[in-house]
């Protein structure tokens, strides 16, 4: 009859005790001691390897794991949108962060419009009922357990308490970019005083459609506006902080009208993840190449060669931690940046990164061709196979392949004048995939953005199939170049290559 050594609850003192208990029986025959000395009784909890309370008490790894899940940027799935069914299992746990238009079930209406409480649904299907209808879900099953959660929460909450605090202040109907780092990012306060709401926008949809954050707290009448726990920040509910992702929000934006007149205000408070915080694995691999722009304020000399007419032109914003996209029309295309690193076109070489734009597209706004180069230069006929935005014929993207704009042949795309895709405009972001492949050619697509699928969905659109090239050149390198005249207008995220 062995003995094995297992963590033990002792229920009136609350604290844990390693002790050896019997294998067959459960009971505690040797206490290793604990906090509070070695008395054993009949009081004790005996936990078996998976934290589960064999007396019947709460499983505390299970409710720890539900618990890390609530702050982990990465657990957020990508958004559901338009007319979406949803099903929950019965053999999982969905956290519903913020809905709009929805329904739970075959009647009714669903709305979470504000995004601090716990709403965990199982067994259920969550439904969009209207062309403008989305959800915000976090994914509790998505981490790995590579630690007790209950250190992981405690480590990051540790976090919250410490990090440096990010603001945004707003009056009525004013909006600012939120681009939220490459990893996400932990809200840590909301406040709304005297407006009809603070909301954001959401990246994939060509900014059509938002959701509430919070509503007004009316402290002018005599019964305030949603003054339960689940809304008044001032609470000391564990779930107060809760994560954002860049592809859940771009943009915070306050209401248009003020209940009372006066002045009205909304401030908004964060910080930063990094790379460590979440415990959710990397969907495409593991890179051989990134930089995640989350230290510094210049582009690492390390990883990158950087050409700037203006030394500081492709460095990173501090505040979101993306890389700036500037430059000059004067002397276009003569700021940017290619890899030291190489890549051979004996792979399939798979760049992504995300990119941003503030203002509408015209002569001086956001121009910047993302992709790969031939490590020579970064003039634009230095591009081998790039995405760029147009600062001229139509609003849009472009497709470059050895230094010149092709006619896109993916399936259903809109086409402005002969070479410009209308899928990118103001303030949205999208995500650029491209796929070098084995007889020189490259494959081209995009997420984010009216009519194309959600950031972090399995589908892409289809830009452009390149055409085969006998002897292509070999390597290749990463990066970008920029004709972008308007400081702070145009953001690219997280370059890598897998």
């Amino acid at each position: 009859m062995a003995n094995i050594i297992k963590a033990v609850l002792n229920t009136k003192s609350g604290l844990f005790h390693l002790c050896a208990v019997n294998e067959n029986t459960g009971a505690v025959v040797t206490d290793y001691g604990g906090l509070n000395g070695s008395a054993r009784d009949a009081s004790f909890q005996v936990f078996d390897n998976e934290g589960f309370n064999t007396k019947g008490a709460l499983n505390i790894s299970r409710l720890a794991a539900y618990r890390a899940a609530l702050i982990d940027p990465g657990c957020l799935e990508p958004l559901q949108v338009g007319l979406f069914s949803y099903p929950i299992g019965a053999n999982e746990t969905k956290i519903i962060r913020a809905a709009r238009h929805t329904r739970l079930g075959s009647a009714g209406k669903w709305a979470v419009r504000d995004m601090r409480g716990i709403r965990p649904i199982r067994d259920a299907t969550l439904t969009g009922i209207v062309n403008d209808a989305m959800a915000v879900i976090t994914n509790t099953g998505l981490a790995t357990r590579d630690e007790d959660p209950t250190k992981t929460y405690e480590d990051r909450m540790v976090q919250v308490f410490e990090a440096p605090t990010k603001t945004i202040g707003l009056a009525i109907n004013q909006s600012s970019k939120l681009l939220l780092g490459a990893y996400g990012a932990i809200v840590t306060s909301v406040s709304v005083e005297d407006l009809i709401w603070l909301g954001v926008d959401i990246p994939s949809t060509g900014n059509a459609l938002g959701y509430t954050l919070q509503e007004e707290i009316r402290d002018t009448e005599s019964a305030a506006v949603n003054t339960s726990l689940s809304v008044r920040f001032s609470n000391a509910l564990p779930s107060s902080p809760f994560p954002m992702h860049k592809h859940t929000a771009n943009r915070i934006k306050a209401g248009t009208a003020e209940l009372s007149g006066g002045a009205g205000g909304c401030c908004f408070t964060w910080m930063l993840c990094n790379k460590a915080w979440s415990k959710v694995p990397d969907p495409f691999g593991t890179p051989i190449f990134e930089d995640d722009f989350m230290d510094g304020t210049v582009l690492d000399p390390v990883k990158w060669v950087v050409v700037e007419t203006t030394p500081g032109n492709l460095g990173i914003d501090q505040t979101h931690r993306w890389g700036k996209v500037f430059g000059t029309l004067v002397n276009p295309w003569a700021n940017g940046c290619y890899s030291r690193q190489a890549f051979g076109r004996d792979r399939l070489n798979n760049f992504y990164c995300d990119i941003h734009c503030e203002t509408a597209f015209a002569a001086g706004s956001f121009g910047g061709s993302f992709g790969f180069f031939n490590g020579t230069g970064i003039a634009l006929a230095d591009t081998k196979h790039t995405i760029a935005t147009t600062i001229s014929g139509g609003t849009g993207l472009r497709i470059y392949e050895d230094g010149v704009s092709v006619s896109p042949n993916g399936p259903g795309l809109t086409l402005g004048g002969t070479t410009a895709l209308l899928v990118f405009a103001a303030k949205e972001t999208l995500r650029l995939w491209i796929q070098t492949q084995l007889d020189g050619s490259a494959i081209y697509r995009v997420q984010g953005g009216a009519g194309n699928p959600v950031i972090g969905a399995n589908t892409w659109t289809l830009l452009h199939t390149g055409t085969p090239v006998t002897n292509p050149t070999n390597p290749v390198r990463c990066g970008m170049n920029s004709q972008d005249s308007t400081a702070g207008n145009g953001h690219w995220s997280h370059p890598r290559v897998y």
